[in-house]
C-alpha cells in the first residue's frame, strides 16, 4: 500500500485511501502508518542517548523513537530517523521505561560478542536489526571496583576529553571545565596530568568572577584548583585561591548559604539562597583551608552550621527552608555536604548526609535542571569504611542508566530528565560538558582526589612543622635548594608519619620532573611530523608554555622546538563526522490552513470544537482514546462532536486552572521518561477543526504549524482520521509523503490532542503549510 501511495498522484492517492472500507483499516494502522515524530530536544543535545549504539531519540511509553544516528557509529545505516525500538535481544520492551531493558541488554551483549539484536518498527512494519558493539566485557557486581569494563570506559572517556580539549586547555564554561579537569587530574597517566594542568591554567588565566553566575564559576574553579594544588604542589594557583577564598567569603548570605551570584554585605541577590551551588562554595572553602589558604573562620563556621543543621532531619532543601522530609531527592546536595563534613572530620554528620544520598539514588532524574549533578555527585558520596554495600546497591540498580550515558566514541552524555524534555530548563548534556563529571564515578577506585577519598598529601596544612622549610622551597620552585635540603635532612630523627610525608614530598618532586620530561618528549614527537593542523600546532606550543610555567624556568629545548613547529607544513583538519540522517529538503512554504494570526481581516473565523479536562495520562501503547470510551474515535472525520464547546481560534481550552475538577492524583503517575510528565495535574484537550481545501494540485510537501504553543506542551495531530504527527514543545513537523497524500479536495478534518501542565495560560491554534514545488 505504501509503495502504491508513493507512486500515485496526490489527488488520486487521497481518493483511493478513503474509498477503502473503514472497517478494513485497523486502529493500529490509523495510529502508526503515517505518523512523524518531532521535538526540539531531539534536534539538540537534550535527546536521550542510547548508549554506545550511536543512535539518539526520545521515549514514548514503551517505544524509543530514533531521531538521529551518527556517521561511523554501530547504528549508522541500520537505524534511521522515524524508526522506533520495540525490544532487544529477543525481549519486548515493558510498558514502563524501556530504557532500563535497553541499557541492561547493552551490557549483556558487550559481555559476550557485542551483538545487540533489536526489534525495530517503522510505520507499523517490523524488522530485526543487529548492531555490532565492542565486546568490552560486562559490569561486575562491585563495579567500578575490580571491573575491567569500568576501566575501559574510564580510559575511553579520558581519551575523548584529551582529543576534544582546546589547545589552551578549555572545555567551555567554568563549571564543566572544572569537572573535566577534576576527572583528568584523578588519572595518574602523564598525558592526563598534562591535559589537567592546561585546564587549570586556563581557569587561572580566565575571568576570576566566573561568568554571569559568579557563585557557580567561583565555587567549581576553587574546587578544581584546590585539588590541583594538593595533588601537585604547583604554587602558581595559590594567588587565585586566595582571591577565591576572600570573594566566596564576602559573597555569603547572612544565613550562611550562597546564591546564584554573590551577596552584597550578606544580602542575597536574585531570589535568595541556592543550595545546589552553595554546597560547592562550602566544600571549596574546606578544600582551600586544607591547601593552607587563609579562610575566614566565621564564614566557614556559619556555613558549617547552616548545612549541619539538616543532618538527621531530612534532605538539604532548595534554599533557606525547612529540611525536606517527604522525599530523599536533593540533586545530590547531601552528597557534596557529606564530602565536606568528612574532610572536616565530623563523621557523624557525614554519615547522616551519606544515608540521605543512599536513599535518593532511585530519584536521580527527579531534579531541577536535570540529572547531571545527581549522577555526577551521588556516587562520590564518601563511604566511612571499606564496606561499600550501599554504593554497589545504588550503582547496580542504576547500571542501565550508566550504560545509556555512554557514547559510541568514548565520550559520555547526560540523559534528559522531565524538565529537559519539556524545555523548562533547557539544560543540554553534550559530552564536552558532562564527560568529566559523569566519569568521576569510574575514577573512584584510584582515589586520585580528596573528594574521591584520597588521603591528605604533603601540601595539606597538616604537614609536619619539621618539613615546612622543604614545602616552602617546593612552592617557591627552588629545586636545587629543595633537593639539597632533602639530602641533608635526617629522616632517622623523625617519626614514621613524618618520614612518610617526606617520601610523599620527594615523590611529588619526581612527578613534577617526570611531567616536564614527558611534555618535552611529546612536543618533540609532534615537531617531527611532516604536517600538523593549526590546532595541533597550537596545542604543542601550549604544552610547552604550561610545562615552563610548572617548572618555574625556561626549558632549554623550548626555543628550538617552537622554531621546528613554526616550520612544519600546516595541513587541513579532517572534516567532522556528519549525522547519518539526511537534512530535510528546504521548501517554499505557503499557508493552506492559516493560523489565526495570519487570517485576513475579512476571512471567516476558524471555529474549533473543543473538549477539555484535567487529569493524569495513563500509560498505554498509544494515545488513541485518551479521554476514555465515551470519546472513542474522537479523531475520525465521522465522529460527532456537536456537544463539544465551539471556540474561535485562537482558543483557550481551560480559562482558569480550576475550570474542570481534577480527576486524579496530585502528581502524574506517568514514569518520568514520558515527555509530558510534571509533578502537577495535566491539562488535556481534544480539538477538532473542519476545513476545506479548494485545490490540492501540485502539493509535494506539508507541515504542521502551531500558534502560541509553549515549552510545556505535547501535541498529537490526526489528519482525516490518521495520526500524522507527534510534536513536543513549540515546533513544526514536516509530514511524511504518505501523510501528505491524506489531504483531499473539499472537506478535511484536523484533530489535535493537547497535553500540557500549563494549558490554562495559553491560547492555541494549529494549521497546515504546504509546498507546491
Amino acid at each position: 500500500m505504501n509503495a502504491l501511495v508513493n507512486a500515485l498522484p496526490l489527488a488520486l492517492c487521497g481518493s483511493l485511501l478513503f474509498s477503502v472500507d473503514a472497517a478494513a483499516v485497523t486502529a493500529e494502522e490509523r495510529l502508526n502508518k503515517y505518523c512523524e515524530v518531532t521535538s526540539q530536544h531531539a534536534q539538540s543535545e537534550r535527546q536521550t542517548n542510547l548508549g554506545p549504539t550511536g543512535a539518539c531519540g526520545w521515549v514514548y511509553i514503551n517505544r524509543i523513537y530514533i531521531e538521529a544516528v551518527e556517521a561511523g557509529s554501530p547504528a549508522d545505516g541500520l537505524l534511521h530517523q522515524g524508526d522506533y525500538l520495540l525490544g532487544a535481544n529477543g525481549k519486548d520492551f515493558p510498558n514502563v521505561d524501556p530504557r532500563i531493558m535497553l541499557g541492561n541488554e547493552i551490557d549483556q551483549s558487550e559481555a559476550v560478542d557485542g551483538k545487540l539484536r533489536l526489534r525495530v518498527g517503522h510505520k507499523g512494519v517490523e524488522r530485526s536489526v543487529t548492531l555490532q558493539l565492542k565486546a568490552i566485557g560486562g559490569r561486575t557486581a562491585t563495579w567500578p571496583f575490580d571491573c575491567k569494563k569500568s576501566a575501559v570506559i574510564r580510559a575511553q572517556a579520558l581519551r575523548w576529553l584529551r582529543d576534544h580539549q582546546r589547545p589552551e586547555g578549555d572545555f567551555g564554561s567554568s563549571v564543566f571545565s572544572s569537572f573535566n579537569g577534576l576527572f583528568l587530574l584523578a588519572s595518574p597517566a602523564a598525558e592526563d596530568q598534562e591535559a589537567a594542568r592546561r585546564c587549570v591554567y586556563n581557569r587561572f588565566d580566565g575571568e576570576p568572577s566566573g561568568e554571569y553566575l559568579p557563585a557557580w564559576g567561583l565555587g567549581y574553579s576553587a574546587l578544581l584548583m584546590s585539588e590541583y594544588f594538593l595533588a601537585t604542589g604547583d604554587s602558581v594557583v595559590l594567588p587565585r585561591l586566595e582571591f577565591y577564598a576572600k570573594t566566596i567569603a564576602a559573597g555569603q548570605t547572612k544565613s550562611g548559604s550562597w546564591t546564584h551570584g554573590m551577596s552584597a554585605e550578606g544580602v542575597p541577590g536574585g531570589y535568595g539562597e541556592l543550595n545546589i551551588q552553595a554546597v560547592v562554595c562550602f566544600l571549596s572553602l574546606v578544600m582551600m583551608q586544607e591547601c593552607g589558604v587563609a579562610v575566614d573562620e566565621k564564614v566557614l563556621a556559619k556555613a558549617t552550621h547552616f548545612f549541619g543543621r539538616y543532618a538527621g532531619l531530612g534532605c538539604i532543601p532548595y534554599g533557606d527552608e525547612l529540611p525536606w522530609d517527604k522525599s530523599p531527592s536533593s540533586a545530590s546536595k547531601d552528597a557534596v555536604v557529606a564530602i565536606a563534613f568528612c574532610l572536616l572530620g565530623d563523621l557523624e554528620k557525614a554519615r547522616a548526609f551519606m544515608d540521605n544520598t543512599d536513599l535518593a539514588y532511585r530519584l536521580t532524574e527527579d531534579a531541577h535542571t536535570g540529572a547531571f549533578f545527581s549522577a555526577a555527585w551521588g556516587p562520590l558520596c564518601p563511604r566511612l569504611s571499606e564496606d561499600r554495600q550501599g554504593l554497589h546497591r545504588r550503582l547496580n540498580e542504576m547500571a542501565w542508566y550508566f550504560e545509556l550515558e555512554r557514547r559510541w566514541d568514548g565520550g559520555l552524555a547526560c540523559l534528559p530528565c522531565p524538565e529537559n524534555l519539556t524545555g523548562i530548563t533547557g539544560f543540554d548534556g553534550g559530552p564536552m560538558k558532562v564527560t568529566g563529571g559523569l566519569g568521576l564515578t569510574y575514577a573512584l577506585p584510584g582515589k586520585g582526589l580528596r573528594i574521591l577519598g584520597g588521603e591528605p598529601g604533603p601540601f595539606s596544612k597538616k604537614i609536619s612543622p619539621a618539613l615546612k622549610p622543604a614545602t616552602a622551597l617546593f612552592k617557591a620552585k627552588k629545586w636545587e635548594d629543595f633537593d639539597a635540603w632533602m639530602k641533608t635532612w635526617k629522616a632517622s630523627d623523625a617519626t614514621p608519619a613524618v618520614q612518610d610525608q617526606a617520601k610523599q614530598l620527594v615523590a611529588k618532586r619526581a612527578a613534577m620532573q617526570a611531567q616536564i620530561t614527558w611534555t618535552v618528549a611529546a612536543v618533540t614527537q609532534q615537531a617531527a611530523s611532516a604536517g600538523l593542523t593549526r590546532v595541533d600546532k597550537a596545542q604543542a606550543k601550549a604544552r610547552l608554555a604550561a610545562a615552563e610555567r610548572l617548572a618555574g624556568f625556561a626549558i632549554a629545548q623550548a626555543p628550538l622546538l617552537r622554531a621546528q613547529l613554526d616550520a612544519i607544513k600546516e595541513v587541513s583538519a579532517p572534516s567532522p563526522a556528519q549525522a547519518g540522517n539526511k537534512k530535510p529538503r528546504d521548501h517554499a512554504w505557503k499557508p493552506l490552513l492559516p493560523l489565526a494570526q495570519n487570517l485576513e481581516k475579512d476571512a471567516a473565523p476558524k471555529l474549533w470544537r473543543v473538549h477539555a479536562w484535567t487529569g493524569d495520562i495513563k500509560p498505554f501503547l498509544d494515545n488513541g482514546e485518551p479521554a476514555g470510551e465515551a470519546m472513542k474515535g474522537w479523531y475520525l472525520p465521522e465522529f460527532k462532536a456537536d456537544s463539544w464547546q465551539e471556540k474561535t481560534a485562537p482558543f483557550r481550552a481551560h480559562n482558569r486552572s480550576s475550570d474542570v475538577p481534577f480527576e486524579g492524583q496530585p502528581a502524574s503517575p506517568v514514569s518520568h521518561h514520558v515527555c509530558m510528565y510534571q509533578p502537577r495535574p495535566l491539562f488535556n484537550t481534544l480539538a477538532r477543526l473542519q476545513f476545506t481545501v479548494a485545490d490540492i494540485t501540485g502539493i509535494t510537501a506539508a507541515r504542521i504549524v502551531q500558534q502560541n504553543c509553549h515549552q510545556y506542551l505535547r501535541t498529537e495531530f490526526y489528519l482525516n482520521g490518521y495520526r500524522v504527527a507527534a510534536i513536543l514543545r513549540p515546533n513544526t513537523c514536516q509530514l511524511s509523503p504518505e501523510a501528505v497524500a491524506l489531504l483531499r479536495k473539499g472537506a478535511n478534518t484536523l484533530a489535535v490532542y493537547i497535553t500540557s501542565c500549563r494549558g490554562h495560560l495559553h491560547d492555541f491554534d494549529f494549521g497546515l503549510e504546504v509546498a507546491r514545488d
